[in-house]
């Protein structure tokens, strides 16, 4: 049985002009996750954040929120500051990849699980957006004991809480949907 999104997945020739177009942001990315691994399937970390940005594509994004969702764990997990992102790509771009870096202090203060339930619920489309996705990939490519329950939680509590434009209330759904 197909899962609820493949239906809305791009073809060869879609894939292959998107590759071609976003070079640039696949080559940062790549050059600074550099050694960096994805836990739980060994590949090198870089392709989670493509695979994220393909689904961004699949759930409406534009050419910005792709890029976003490519660098989105770059400032984060590499030191990558705005500065770098706005030079290379633009203020929209470094602003969503911003919206998207964790906080620790507060992860910190709140816990982990408190901390995610809020942050999903304050940012915005653009970013939520791309942080569904990266929920979705993260709960079909192998993920920790847990995790599926935990991200479908912060669905519900989004759900709950925040009117949804038409692609996040799929998205979100087809999270539930695992």
């Amino acid at each position: 049985m197909k899962s609820p999104f493949e239906k809305n997945l791009p073809h060869e020739s879609e894939i292959e002009d998107f590759e071609r177009v976003f070079r640039r942001a696949n080559d940062f990315a790549s050059e600074k996750h550099s050694g960096q691994i994805r836990k739980g399937s060994g590949e090198p970390y870089v392709t989670h954040p493509i695979a994220v940005s393909k689904l961004v594509r699949v759930y409406g994004g534009d050419d910005d929120l792709v890029n976003a969702a490519i660098l989105h764990d770059t400032r984060e997990d590499c030191d990558v500051d705005y500065d770098e992102i706005e030079e290379l790509f633009n203020g929209r771009v470094a602003d969503v990849v911003t919206e998207l870096t964790n906080d620790g202090e507060l992860i910190l203060k709140h816990g982990k699980a408190n901390y995610m339930s809020r942050h999903l619920l304050e940012l915005s489309d653009d970013a939520l957006l791309v942080k569904l996705c990266d929920c979705l990939h993260n709960v079909l490519d192998r993920p920790k004991p847990g995790q599926v329950e935990r991200i479908q939680d912060n669905v519900r509590v989004l759900q709950r809480n925040r009117r949804l434009k038409r692609n996040l209330k799929d998205l979100a759904e087809n999270i539930l949907a695992l």
